[in-house]
């Protein structure tokens, strides 16, 4: 079955409860990180929530409730060997947007205002870069808040979009949030 996996680029923060604030932890010396890149704090150090592929309740990041982050540096591992990097932290009312990409289809990714309050799986390219599977709910750890038509209806038609994949394919946006069930 054909998949559209291409991600223009990550998951980023839109708004936030609280002040926009950002701490440093330590790498764990072993893995890449990209700025961007959905993260998570075990045991004192910051781990990439997963690795290429699906992003669901089995994922090393979504397991259970815990602390999550973005990074805000990019980590090269074989240069700094257990550094420390930049993060700003994901909380339960942490306002995340995205792109959106499907699992069983490919040409144009779409969502609708139905989606809205949805619950979906993600993604995570090879480039760190966290996307919804549109046509995944199975084990989902994102719900959807609202879809670009919605809060960006000036946007150009499907035909002319400016927000192509690098196979040239047009992607929706959409607001989501980590589900409250897996935040801390």
């Amino acid at each position: 079955m054909a998949a559209n996996y291409l991600t223009i680029k990550s998951a980023r923060i839109v708004s936030d409860g609280g002040p926009i604030t950002s701490d440093v932890y330590v790498d764990d010396g072993s893995t890449d990180l990209d700025r961007g890149e959905l993260c998570y704090l075990s045991a004192g150090t910051i781990l990439p929530v997963g690795t290429t592929g699906g992003l669901d309740t089995d994922s090393a990041g979504f397991t259970r409730a815990q602390r999550r982050f973005i990074s805000l540096d990019d980590v090269d591992a074989s240069v700094t060997s257990g550094g420390y990097v930049n993060v700003q932290e994901v909380t339960r009312d942490t306002v995340l947007e995205g792109y959106v990409t499907t699992s069983n289809a490919d040409g144009v990714v779409l969502i609708t205002t139905a989606s809205i309050g949805v619950s979906y799986a993600g993604y995570l390219d090879a480039n760190g870069r966290t996307s919804l599977d549109v046509n995944n709910t199975t084990k989902p750890v994102f719900t959807v808040l609202d879809v670009m038509d919605n809060y960006d209806p000036y946007r150009n038609s499907d035909n002319d979009d400016y927000e192509e994949d690098s196979g040239g394919v047009r992607h929706d946006r959409v607001k989501f949030r980590i589900l409250s069930a897996l935040s801390s």
